[in-house]
C-alpha cells in the first residue's frame, strides 16, 4: 500500500511512520524543512516538501505520492500556539484539511487525525463517540471545524480523535516529557534539585505514541468510512506520573507547584470501546514502560 502522511515530522508522524514502514507500507511524508526530510528518509519514508497551507504543494504530493491511503496529522500539536496564532492556526488546521480532501483521489482511504478535546471537559462519564462534541477552547472548536469540513467534502472520511499520548521524541511541553527532563537535569546537575510542577490533581487518559500509531494504522486498514473514533488509554493522575518518575530518579527531587505549568481541565478521558470492537486494537505498551522509556531518552540527552 502506498500513503501519504502530513504532519509527518511531528510526535506521532514519526511514530506512526515508523509502524508503516515495519509493515512494508510505502510512505510518502510530506514535510516543511529540508532537515526534516532528511531525518524522514532515514526512517524509510519518501519526503516530499510542502505545506498542507499551499492547495499546490498537496496536489503535486499527490501527484507524486499516487496514495492508496493518507493520514492527515498536520496540525499545531500545542494548544497555547493557536491561542497565540489564531490565523496561523485556522489556516493550518482547517484551510489544510480542506486543501487535501480536495487533493486527493476519490479512490483514496483517508484518516483526519481531530482530537478528543472536541468533546470539551470530560465528567463522570467518559465521552464515547456519540457524545455531542461541546469544544471549550479556540483549537478544540477548530478541530471540530476540521472534522465537519472533512466529512462535508469527503463523508468517507475517517476521523480518529485521540487523547493523550507520551513516549520517545515529544516536545518537553508536555507533561511527560516535561517531568522526565527535569530529572535528568537534576541528574546531570543542570539543575537545583527541584521540579517546578502544575496542577498535580488533573487526569487523563494516557497512551504509549506507539500504541496510538498502531491505532492509527488499523483506522486505516479496518475502520469503516465515515466513521469517528476515540484514540484512548486508561487514566492515570499527574500525580501519579511525578510519583513514578520520582521513583526512578537516582537522586532526591523536592517538588514546587508554579502557577506557569497550570492548564487544562481536572478530568480528561475518552472510551475507546469501538476502536476496540471494530478493528482488534488494545495497548501493548503499560504506562510505566512509557515512563522509563521517556526518562532514559533526557538521560541520554542531557548527559554531561
Amino acid at each position: 500500500m502506498r500513503i501519504l502522511v502530513t504532519g509527518a515530522a511531528g510526535f506521532a508522524g514519526r511514530h506512526l511512520i515508523r509502524e508503516l514502514v515495519r509493515r512494508r507500507g510505502t510512505v510518502h511524508a510530506l514535510v516543511r524543512r529540508a532537515d526534516q526530510a532528511r531525518a524522514l528518509r532515514a526512517l524509510g519514508a519518501t519526503p516530499i516538501l510542502g505545506d498542507v497551507t499551499r492547495p499546490a504543494d498537496l496536489r503535486r504530493a499527490v501527484r507524486r505520492a499516487r496514495p492508496d491511503a493518507a493520514a492527515h496529522l498536520a496540525s499545531l500539536a500545542f494548544v497555547p500556539d493557536a491561542e497565540k496564532d489564531p490565523a496561523r492556526a485556522r489556516r493550518v488546521i482547517v484551510g489544510g484539511t480542506e486543501n487535501l480532501m480536495r487533493a486527493l483521489p476519490p479512490s483514496c482511504r483517508v484518516l483526519l487525525v481531530s482530537s478528543g478535546m472536541v468533546y470539551g471537559p470530560t465528567g463522570r462519564r467518559l465521552p464515547a463517540e456519540s457524545t455531542a462534541p461541546a469544544p471549550a477552547s479556540p483549537y478544540a472548536a477548530l478541530k471540530l471545524e476540521a472534522e465537519i469540513r472533512a466529512l462535508a467534502l469527503r463523508p468517507d472520511v475517517l476521523i480518529a480523535r485521540p487523547f493523550n499520548h507520551a513516549g520517545p521524541g515529544q516536545d518537553p511541553r508536555f507533561v511527560v516529557a516535561d517531568f522526565a527532563r527535569q530529572i535528568a537535569r537534576i541528574e546531570a546537575g543542570l539543575q537545583l534539585p527541584r521540579m517546578i510542577v502544575g496542577d498535580l490533581r488533573s487526569r487523563r487518559s494516557f497512551l504509549d505514541v506507539r500504541d496510538v500509531a498502531r491505532a492509527y494504522v488499523l483506522l486505516l486498514a479496518k475502520g469503516r468510512p465515515g466513521t469517528v473514533y476515540n484514540v484512548a488509554g486508561a487514566e492515570a493522575s499527574i500525580r501519579g506520573i511525578l510519583l513514578s518518575l520520582k521513583r526512578l530518579a537516582r537522586v532526591r527531587i523536592a517538588v514546587v507547584s508554579h502557577a506557569s505549568k497550570r492548564r487544562g481541565t481536572s478530568r480528561f478521558a475518552g472510551s475507546a470501546a469501538r476502536l476496540r470492537r471494530e478493528t482488534g486494537w488494545a495497548p501493548k505498551i503499560p504506562l510505566s514502560r512509557t515512563l522509563r522509556d521517556v526518562l532514559s531518552e533526557w538521560r541520554h540527552k542531557e548527559e554531561v
